[in-house]
């Protein structure tokens, strides 16, 4: 079976709408939870938040949708999922032939940066003997 994955950069500047929608927190990132959206018949994907470099993103994948298959059949949509049916008996399915996935991210937010406190640090003592060079 032949997979093909393709990252569809203009699926994510076209929903920019997404970053105000996300429901992605920090616990939703720490505990990789993730969740299915149907919003539109042939959006149907499963979106989880990440956590990379103390950035938080929306990281979304489209089900496996056919992107081949013969002549003689045409695609229907049945909920999320696409199947292939003959053109003369629509009851007769048929092979997919190629599939295709797209998987995109959106950043949401970076993790809030704290100030560091110097006024606990005590003086480092170096050990080990010095020497005076002098020209």
């Amino acid at each position: 079976m032949l997979f093909v994955f393709i990252i569809s950069s203009t699926f994510a500047l076209s929903s920019i709408n997404a970053l105000k929608k996300s429901n992605c927190t920090w616990a939703d990132a720490e505990n990789r939870v993730s969740w299915k959206e149907t919003g539109r018949v042939n959006h149907c994907q499963t979106c989880r938040c990440i956590d990379i470099q103390d950035s938080i993103y929306l990281d979304c994948q489209s089900a496996l949708r056919p992107t081949a298959w013969p002549a003689e059949c045409i695609p229907k949509q049945k909920g999320c999922r696409t199947i292939l049916v003959e053109r003369k008996n629509p009851r007769k399915r048929c092979p997919v032939l190629a599939f295709t996935s797209y998987r995109h991210l959106l950043w949401v937010a970076d993790r809030p940066k704290t100030t560091p406190d110097y006024t606990h640090y005590e003086q480092q003592q170096f050990e080990g003997s010095a020497t005076e060079v002098v020209f």
